[in-house]
């Protein structure tokens, strides 16, 4: 007999009964919670929102500066007075109000915008 065989002889065991008594058990799919139990902040749940990202980001960027009212629905011809608002190059007046809306953050040279006539096409 080897030495391997004589020390599992003297340190292993047999085992009476198996560790594992069973399969293992099956895990139960999850029941998507009802509606009515999902926790939604009443202000956020009013806020408009468009199916379109790209529509939700047009209507954010013209309320900012007071061109629209807060609604979900804009027009084409308030999206068309939008962009004719920056095809020229801005008024003084134009940079000092969007100095002050954005904080000082605002460069309309180093953004490239053409905004001749916002003060026409705002009122």
């Amino acid at each position: 007999m080897s030495i391997q065989e004589s020390l599992e002889e003297r340190l292993c065991l047999p085992l009476q009964t198996p560790l594992i008594r069973g399969p293992p058990r099956l895990r139960r799919p999850r029941t998507p919670a009802p509606v009515t139990l999902l926790r939604r902040c009443d202000r956020i749940a009013a806020k408009p929102r468009e199916a379109d990202s790209t529509k939700q980001a047009q209507c954010v960027l013209m309320q900012k500066p007071g061109m629209v009212a807060p609604s979900p629905n804009v027009d084409s011809e308030t999206v068309r007075k939008y962009k004719a608002t920056f095809r020229a190059p801005l008024s003084d007046s134009t940079q000092e109000v969007l100095q002050l809306l954005f904080g000082g953050e605002f460069d309309p040279v180093a953004m490239n915008l053409d905004m001749v006539g916002l003060d026409e096409v705002a009122n």
